[in-house]
């Protein structure tokens, strides 16, 4: 999604947005030297299980509120002054007439998703996926064998 700068009103603008399985209903207000952006994402990620592979699609719902400034961030090596990298910083930065909303938006949908995904446990409500990797760990790990060690980083 893009936003033409000069076409965003001095009282901010709503804005919506649908692609796939997400939409981003959201505010932007201007400040000085910049915007204010806040909303809400709703999105379907297709993630693979990490326990058994299946594809399950894991939902986001979150709200989020950044800060996005005009300019580029300055670099400098003075003794006040650390030499700053774009990559570096945890805001977004818009130089030019357009304002792409695509990498903020995917950010905080990355930032929300499960690092180990898993399908929902047994006894999940009806039209859940089973997670076939849930299976009694006890009755498959050695079949009551003896131990050897007490640390399994014991050497």
């Amino acid at each position: 999604m893009v936003l033409l700068i000069r076409d965003i009103p001095k009282d901010g603008q709503n804005f919506e947005w649908n692609e796939n399985k997400t939409h981003v209903k959201g505010f932007i207000y201007p400040i000085q030297g910049g915007f204010d952006l806040s909303g809400h994402i709703s999105s379907k990620v297709p993630m693979d299980c990490s326990f058994c592979t299946n594809l399950i699609d894991i939902p986001v719902e979150e709200n989020f509120h950044e800060i996005i400034f005009l300019g580029a961030p300055k670099t400098g090596t003075t003794k006040e002054e650390e030499e700053v990298q774009k990559d570096d910083l945890e805001v977004f930065y818009v130089d030019g007439p357009e304002l792409h909303l695509l990498p903020i938006i995917q950010q905080v949908i990355d930032v929300s998703l499960p690092i180990q995904p898993k399908c929902v446990q047994k006894g999940a409500p009806k039209g859940y996926p089973e997670c076939i990797a849930d299976w009694d760990y006890e009755k498959f790990s050695h079949n009551g064998e003896e131990k050897l060690h007490n640390n399994p980083f014991e050497v």
